[in-house]
């Protein structure tokens, strides 16, 4: 059996903005059947009922959330469309590995050398789970402020102000910016949202330099420089979209550096310059 060994449940509550008043609860939905299987836990048990019922907790708040964001109108079909993003696996995982819940999985012995640890569907599940602990510890409002403070920028990122505003907008060259449709192109292939992170910046205050770097199912893919977080963004997003679908195109399952070519390379554009550095991904791991 194995515990992370920096695993600290307060560090977790803090990431989460809530602090459990039965901290067994969350013990329980950190806690995968393999592990159960190699311990006596009939004090707290596995984590799976605790993911059955966060996943209908999840799918509630985010409904009640494009309800409250759209004032009420639209249809059905845009409402579903709009939430099966917020709800995918893919996101699922994603916001489980904003809170880094691999450092707190138990596991059993077999799972851990497997490499359960950094396994999408195993974070995914967890946060599932944790976030059923959260609501049976304190109701629909403290698990809506978790999934709140954890989603905050997805919701601006994912869902339009209205129903009648288009997911994504498309022009001659694909699409208005290279974030949206690496977003789209992940979800419809049941893959990780990307997950952007500052690296460094430099240079003066009227002049910064930002080096972002852009992972996917948990693993660096991408880095990129702008004279703007966002212009960095948008570099390393275009790059890895573009490295993507050419590995699709050639029937390549994963990311993989272009045949005979550097690992990285340097381009120069209108938003500014950048330099990426790809390497490999690996496809997405299905349910456990």
């Amino acid at each position: 059996m194995s515990e992370h060994p920096d695993r600290d449940l307060t560090d977790l509550e803090a990431r989460l903005g809530y602090a459990f008043s039965d901290r067994l609860l969350l013990e329980r939905a950190l806690t995968h059947r393999s592990y159960s299987h190699e311990v006596d836990l009939r004090e707290t048990g596995d984590n799976e009922l605790l993911e059955f019922l966060g996943d209908a907790v999840i799918g509630l708040v985010m409904s009640h959330v494009i309800h409250a964001r759209w004032g009420g109108a639209g249809s059905p079909g845009d409402a579903s469309q709009c939430k099966a993003m917020l709800v995918s696996r893919g996101t699922l995982s994603a916001m489980g590995a904003r809170l880094a819940l691999s450092d707190f999985l138990r596991l059993g012995r077999g799972e851990e050398r497997s490499g359960g640890r950094t396994k999408a569907s195993l974070i995914a599940n967890a946060f599932e789970a944790v976030t059923g602990a959260v609501f049976l510890d304190g109701g629909y409002k403290a698990a809506r402020r978790v999934l709140d403070r954890v989603y905050a920028d997805l919701y601006d990122e994912l869902l339009p102000r209205s129903p009648s505003a288009p997911l994504a907008s498309v022009d001659g060259a694909g699409y208005r910016d290279p974030k949206s449709a690496l977003q789209e192109w992940l979800q419809a292939r049941g893959r990780s949202l990307p997950v952007y992170t500052v690296l460094d910046t430099s240079g003066p205050d009227h002049h910064k330099t930002f080096q972002v770097a852009v992972a996917i199912d948990g693993a660096p893919a991408c880095t990129a420089t702008g004279d703007s977080k966002k212009g960095a963004e948008q570099a390393a997003a275009r790059e890895i979209l573009r490295r993507l679908r050419a590995a699709t195109e050639d029937g390549l399952s994963g990311l993989a550096p272009e045949p005979d070519s550097p690992q990285s390379i340097s381009i120069r554009s209108t938003g500014g310059s950048g330099s990426k550095g790809v390497a490999p991904d690996s496809p997405d791991e299905g349910r456990s």
